[in-house]
């Protein structure tokens, strides 16, 4: 994993390009909601007028770790639609609660591409046979 996305990381450095990656990956109104904050807040962190606080800073790399591993697997519109829908995988809450249960999120977006377009094949291929 390379620093950049390491969900662990609390300085600001990265801060302004991860965020305008999630704006651009999940919209205005979802990464509204994945980083508890409003619209304005957003764009000020995007041109670093207003530096996040630590725990901003985790939630944003948390969540532009699930982004980036997501974005690489499913289709824009399955991103999005995962991280607002309920998931088994975290006994149903949605994958937008990231801020209260970072690294259970980042689990299940692993699993998610783990078990993604090939687990789907092979679960089609044993129901057939």
């Amino acid at each position: 994993m390379t620093d950049l996305m390491n969900p662990l990381r609390t300085d600001g450095e990265a801060i302004p390009t991860l965020v305008a990656m999630l704006k651009k990956e999940l919209g205005v109104r979802i990464a509204k909601l994945v980083l508890s904050t409003d619209g304005a807040t957003i764009n000020k962190w995007i041109k670093g007028t207003v530096e996040p606080t630590a725990n901003q800073k985790r939630l944003i790399y948390s969540a532009g770790y699930v982004i980036n591993v997501l974005k690489a697997y499913v289709e824009p519109k399955e991103l999005k639609l995962w991280m607002v829908s309920h998931s088994e995988y975290l006994y149903g809450i949605p994958a937008m609660e990231l801020r209260h249960r970072p690294e259970d999120v980042q689990n299940a977006a692993l699993n998610r591409v783990s078990r993604g377009e090939h687990h789907e094949l092979l679960a089609a291929q044993l129901s057939e046979g």
